[in-house]
């Protein structure tokens, strides 16, 4: 697991997208079909790179833009939830000092703002399944 002050000291999302990368690969079938196994790292250095960008330049917007695309993706509940952990294990024991207040309320808003961008982006996806399965069964009734 990577630790905090590796994290401060060289914003490289490389460790980072690395333990996400390891994190998700259990998840990979509990996505729907949008999300492919090969897109795995892609998704996790992306969401480095978003995150560590977040720390250095908060922008609330974009992140829950990127939550929502996210959600419209395909990516599941089981596999936003293990980023979430990742994200907030990079703190580790809550006791310990870490090298600023700032970096750990950076971590828990961008975690707060992606994980309502997901939810709104896996509310428009559900509604707009359910259309399509409207859709389809009045198309069946008037067979």
């Amino acid at each position: 697991m990577m630790k905090i002050e590796q994290l401060s000291s060289s914003l490289d999302p490389g460790p980072l997208a690395h333990s996400l990368t390891q994190a998700l690969r259990p998840t990979l079938f509990s996505n729907s079909a949008y999300i492919s196994p090969r897109r795995l790292k892609k998704l996790a250095q992306q969401m480095s790179t978003s995150f560590l960008a977040y720390l250095e330049a908060p922008d609330e917007a974009v992140v829950q833009d990127y939550g929502r695309r996210l959600a419209l993706e395909g990516l599941g509940h089981q596999a936003i939830l293990i980023i979430v952990q990742v994200l907030c294990s990079l703190w580790g024991d809550p006791k310990r000092t870490v090298p600023s207040a700032k970096w750990r309320h950076g971590t828990e808003r961008y975690v707060y703002t992606l994980l309502a961008g997901y939810m709104a982006g896996a509310e428009t996806r559900l509604l707009h399944e359910q259309e399509l399965i409207h859709r389809a069964y009045l198309r069946a009734l008037k067979q």
